[in-house]
């Protein structure tokens, strides 16, 4: 046989080899889970392909294409999975970003992200979680300008090794391998279920000819105030409301001497909100009292205590009058016996 033939035999051999090696290799590869869930359940069959994530680097450049929950997972007694959930490879990634990158010595990890992409699932209200993985790495010097080693992730608080295993860190800086707990990522969609709110507006003492209530969602002006009048018959509905949220309304710039009470329903849906017109008792001339409270006199018989005062006002009069008559006629009689 051809030397030349026999080397290209030998190279195929090798190549097919190294192949197999290496899907082999990858097939053993542990991939990172991506559980999602609805309304605390595991997302079933109806919602396998409908939601998607997406892993960013340390710039926030997109790393590979989305991921989504394809992945069958607890088959029921036929067979059938029961739920579906996402994976990747976050130590295939990572590495990539490594190989590719001169990372500051100084700098002990770099920043990913994990997060999920709102989709076209009706009613669905989507987890805004963001996963910040933290890889640590150490830069080894080398005659190239050195090259980045992966160390470890940091997740939540918890550290992982490069297939995701928990790491327990010792006293002494060494880590103990746990392989009962791995690295996992975790979303909670919500479905949304609607209500409607009611506002109703009452008035005691007195009227306005408008007022302005505002929507509340968690305290939060939520929309444009909305007027309340004559023409509306002082209620108004704001509808298809997010019930996962508290909503709750209030008047804008209640009308000067009003004191406004609001009352809610105990179902949460209705808001009364009652304006009371605030009287103030009108301030008595000091000069002309007008008080007519009703007191007895010394015979028991009720007086108003003003025709008390125009009594004893009319008697002073009369007494001083008749003192100073008799005390002219007595001047003038001592006159006329002092000429006599």
């Amino acid at each position: 046989m051809n030397i030349r033939k026999v080397i290209a035999v030998i190279i195929s051999v090798l190549s097919i080899s190294l192949l197999a090696l290496t899907n082999v290799s990858a097939s053993y590869m542990p991939t990172n889970p991506i559980d999602k869930d609805v309304d605390g359940q595991p997302a079933g069959e109806e919602y396998k392909d409908k939601f998607e994530f997406v892993l960013k680097d340390p710039e926030g450049n997109l790393v590979g294409p989305t991921i989504k929950n394809n992945t069958p997972a607890n088959p029921d007694s036929d067979g059938n999975p029961t739920y579906f959930y996402g994976e990747f490879f976050l130590k295939d990634d990572v590495d990539i970003y490594l190989n590719n990158h001169q990372l500051d010595p100084a700098q002990s990890y770099v920043t990913f992200t994990l997060e999920e992409v709102q989709t076209n699932v009706p009613n669905m209200k989507f987890d805004s979680k963001v996963y910040n993985i933290n890889v640590y790495y150490t830069v080894i010097p080398d005659p190239f300008g050195g090259h980045n080693q992966f160390q470890y992730y940091e997740v939540d608080g918890e550290l992982y090794g490069d297939i995701g295993q928990r790491l327990i860190q010792n006293p002494d800086g060494t880590f103990t391998e746990d392989y009962n707990t791995f690295l996992k990522f975790k979303f909670n969609n919500t479905t949304i279920h609607y209500v409607n709110h009611t506002v109703n507006k009452l008035w005691e003492n007195s009227s306005e000819s408008s007022v302005e209530v505002q929507l509340l969602q968690d305290g939060t002006p939520y929309g444009a105030p909305v007027e309340l009048n004559d023409a509306n018959a002082w209620t108004y509905t704001w509808q298809q409301l997010d019930d996962s949220y508290t909503w709750s309304v209030v008047e804008v710039n209640i009308p000067e001497g009003y004191q406004a009470t609001t009352v809610v329903s105990p179902d949460g849906l209705t808001t009364t909100i009652t304006n009371t017109k605030v009287v103030t008792p009108s301030q008595e001339d000091p000069t002309n009292p007008t008080d007519t409270t009703v007191t007895p006199n010394k015979r028991g018989e009720s007086v108003k205590t003003s025709d008390s005062f125009n009594a004893l006002a009319w008697s002073l009069i009369w007494g001083t009058s008749f003192v100073s008559i008799l005390f002219t006629i007595y001047i003038r009689r001592r006159i006329q016996n002092e000429h006599s």
